[in-house]
């Protein structure tokens, strides 16, 4: 999703990696410093909220979930030992790679 670009933006170490979830579905998994020392549940509340300003109502029910997560929580669960994003997560962007 290019509007979830904006919100890691070059500043900062993040990512977005989006998997199908189902043929017209899709979740999305964002790793960024801004989640740092945010909870869980307030995490979520941020990215939807975010989504709702940024993207038509119609568009964004085809997003089944969003995994918010600190930088380092996303690098230690979704990269490889090489730093790569994984082969099972078709579409990626990482912030550090645009440069």
């Amino acid at each position: 999703m290019a509007v979830l670009r904006e919100y890691v933006n070059d500043d900062e170490r993040g990512n977005i990696v989006v998997m199908r979830s189902s043929p017209n579905k899709f979740r999305v998994i964002i790793g960024s410093d801004k989640f740092k020392s945010i909870g869980p549940a307030q995490r979520q509340d941020i990215v939807w909220k975010y989504l709702s300003d940024k993207v038509k109502p119609e568009l964004v029910v085809y997003c089944t979930a969003v995994h918010p997560m600190d930088a380092e929580e996303f690098e230690s669960t979704y990269l490889g030992p090489e730093g790569s994003s994984s082969s099972a997560s078709p579409f990626s962007f990482s912030s550090e790679d645009e440069g």
